[in-house]
């Protein structure tokens, strides 16, 4: 399993790139606090001194992995980060089971442009939707839990870390009770800042400690 404050110790400097759409943004729905990313970032600079590491959000609202490969590799070639977290297929999902391939390729790529450059990555799964609303922008989503499996697939076969938020937040939340469910979202998509909380802890619990 990964160290990330090993990476940071045992390195000069470290740059940590985080790639995904808004939830890694962290745009308007973490009802101005901080997200995931953030929180990251003042984990590590609680440990370490701020000449050590920086922490790069590339999280764009509304990106695809399948039209984000390209950008990806020049943010790569820009930043030269040794550590580099991936979470995407909640937008790609939107295009429905006919796009999975596509997402499936593009993720692979996605890895093997990060281990190309001897960064290390981390893919991550997201926030489940909850199908019993009947919201449009929920609905064409139906596919998403086989794009979080096809994340988890390529995790498998790329042999790279995965943190599952999407299991862990099914199993600790959506199956203890539905309305602690709808505590940790923004609207039908987003996690609010509760939701952020728990992605973050998820990644402290697996990489930092």
């Amino acid at each position: 399993m990964m160290n990330v404050a090993n990476l940071i110790n045992d390195n000069e400097y470290s740059v940590v790139l985080c790639l995904g759409d808004s939830i890694t943004e962290a745009n308007h729905c973490t009802e101005g606090y901080p997200g995931y990313v953030a929180l990251l970032d003042e984990a590590l600079r609680l440990r370490f001194r701020k000449n050590k590491y920086v922490v790069i959000n590339s999280g764009i609202g509304g990106a695809h992995a399948v039209s984000s490969v390209e950008f990806i590799s020049r943010q790569l070639n820009q930043f030269k980060p040794r550590l580099t977290t991936v979470m995407y297929g909640m937008n790609d999902s939107g295009k429905g089971e006919s796009n999975l391939a596509a997402f499936e390729k593009a993720m692979n790529r996605i890895v093997e442009s990060i281990t190309a450059i001897g960064s290390e990555p981390v893919l991550m799964t997201q926030n489940p939707l909850d199908y019993g609303c009947s919201i449009e922008s929920i609905l064409r989503r139906r596919c998403f839990p086989d794009y979080m499996d096809a994340v988890r697939k390529c995790a498998a076969e790329k042999k790279v870390e995965l943190v599952d938020v999407n299991a862990a937040w099914q199993r600790e939340i959506l199956e203890k009770d539905n309305n602690e469910h709808f505590k940790m979202m923004h609207d039908g998509i987003h996690p609010n800042h509760h939701g952020h909380r728990f992605i973050f802890e998820r990644l402290k619990k697996q990489l930092l400690f």
